[in-house]
């Protein structure tokens, strides 16, 4: 393989960095690398990245790191990674991870940004101490997750027994006396009276209903 203009710039600010001796100039270094490779257009450019590395031998740190597909480090604060097959380099990633994270110990990782294919995470509904909530206008949200907000039960008790005193159909009770996947077609033909009198079931379940085989089918 010839010797391309990035080949010899990108050779040249390897070794400038490998020889510098304080921080702050392996960290200008790094800066001039990450620039580098980033503004290459070469269709080869991975080779000729490794290509140019080998020539220096066995690498750690830094270099490594960077230039290690795979790789998930932490460096001058921020966490480096890589996130799609085309990179060349490891890239700055939108997370936080504890400090502990690559001693194995409470490894978290928060995501802070939404870009690059990650995204912020949703709270869950916790409160400490108190029932769990779903917050108003987040029905829908908390719903693709398993969440649904909390509605009174359609029975109450008395001392000796359950009485059903209402029905919840956007909810899914169809039938509280007993359920099962065509329930709400048998209770539609079938009404048991006086619950379900007044009510109507609608065409299409709502999103909340329970589905399965023969539901309103």
């Amino acid at each position: 393989m010839g010797s391309t203009p990035f080949k010899r710039t990108f050779r040249q600010a390897v070794r400038e960095y490998l020889s510098t001796t304080f921080p702050s100039e392996a960290n200008r270094a790094k800066v001039e690398i990450e620039k580098l490779v980033n503004s290459v257009t070469e269709s080869n450019a991975r080779e000729t990245i490794q290509s140019v590395l080998a020539e220096f031998g066995m690498l750690a740190g830094w270099l490594e790191n960077h230039f290690t597909p795979g790789s998930f480090f932490t460096d001058r604060g921020w966490v480096f990674g890589w996130y799609y097959s085309e990179q060349l380099q490891a890239r700055r990633l939108p997370l936080k991870i504890s400090a502990t994270y690559f001693k194995g110990i409470a490894r978290k990782v928060e995501v802070i940004q939404n870009r690059d294919g990650f995204r912020v995470a949703e709270s869950l509904p916790f409160v400490d101490g108190s029932p769990v909530e779903v917050p108003p206008g987040k029905t829908h949200l908390y719903a693709r997750y398993g969440w649904a907000a909390a509605v009174p039960l359609p029975w109450h008790r008395t001392a000796d027994s359950l009485i059903v005193d209402r029905t919840i159909l956007s909810c899914g009770f169809a039938i509280a006396w007993k359920w099962w996947p065509a329930a709400a077609k048998h209770y539609a033909n079938h009404p048991p009276s006086p619950l379900l009198e007044d009510c109507k079931l609608k065409s299409e379940p709502e999103n909340c209903l329970p589905m399965g085989d023969g539901w309103l089918s």
